[in-house]
């Protein structure tokens, strides 16, 4: 395994260029800066493959044929698969990957501990978004046949040494994919975490209020494209978490009800406040999800 310093120095630089006019650019630039790393651990992955009998589960159905889980803007729905035609891996090929991973992750935290002790608090999750961001993407890029196995394989392991829920696999195409749509990033991945329909009230009413109230103003205006450019990134990183679901339960009690409520009193310019405040914590993702004990 290499030394991961390299991988882990420009944590800073890279999380400050994930915005939907400069994310592109800045993948290309650190996957290109870190590919070595990235072929090594598939080409670590392949030769482990070659002396096991049998690579993949037996199949039985069809709706079996993968574990990878996508995170995804648009249509949020945990059993999504990437790709659909991915077998699920037998026992045995998922152990080995898993070898593999904890040796990456063991090698991450002799990089990123100081004097013994894991990142906490906002470094820890810093760190969280780059692979979510970043390093996972990088993985799958490379191209290797287990690339999205061997990622996900490091995502469980990952709080094994780091403060960190389970981290699923994502890669480039997904996440650049949400940056290329505008609507309510937020409060759409809400409402389907919830169960709510594209038409429920809470989205009719914070797209009125949108189009209707904060585009007509200049400071409006500008609050949404900063919300644009920042919300993707926050809903692909907590899709990528195993409790996504409490977060978004907590982020509809904390900013969606309260500002569908002042809507409803005409308090519209209560809401745009309050919506501020939202839109604040995104430009700095780590008060936001380290609010409480929920990630941190």
């Amino acid at each position: 395994m290499q030394n991961l310093e390299g991988l882990y120095e420009d944590i800073k630089k890279y999380n400050e260029l994930f915005k939907a006019k400069t994310y592109s650019d800045a993948v290309e630039e650190f996957y290109k800066k870190n590919y070595s790393i990235f072929n090594e651990l598939n080409v670590m992955a392949q030769k482990v493959s070659e002396g096991i009998e049998n690579i993949y589960a037996p199949k039985e159905e069809e709706k079996e044929k993968s574990i990878i889980h996508k995170a995804v803007f648009s249509d949020r729905k945990k059993d999504d698969l990437i790709p659909s035609d991915r077998e699920k891996l037998s026992d045995e090929m998922t152990e080995r990957l898993d070898e593999i991973a904890v040796e990456y992750v063991n090698a991450a935290a002799e990089v990123l501990y100081v004097n013994g002790k894991r990142p906490k608090g906002r470094k820890a999750v810093d760190l969280n978004l780059y692979m979510v961001m970043y390093v996972f993407p990088g993985i799958v890029a490379a191209g290797g046949q287990f690339s999205y196995e061997i990622a996900e394989a490091i995502g469980r392991k990952w709080p094994d040494k780091f403060d960190s829920n389970v981290l699923r696999c994502t890669d480039y195409d997904t996440i650049n994919s949400g940056f290329r749509r505008k609507f309510c990033y937020i409060t759409t991945a809400v409402c389907e975490s919830l169960g709510k329909g594209d038409d429920c009230e809470e989205l009719n009413t914070l797209r009125a209020f949108r189009d209707g109230y904060m585009l007509t103003s200049k400071d409006g205006e500008m609050m949404v494209e900063d919300y644009y450019e920042t919300a993707p990134g926050i809903v692909n990183y907590i899709n990528a978490l195993d409790n996504s679901d409490d977060i978004y339960r907590g982020l509809y009690t904390d900013y969606i009800r309260p500002c569908i409520d002042m809507i409803n009193d005409g308090r519209l310019n209560d809401c745009m406040e309050h919506y501020k405040k939202m839109v604040e914590s995104f430009n700095v993702a780590e008060s936001f999800v380290c609010q409480g004990d929920t990630l941190c």
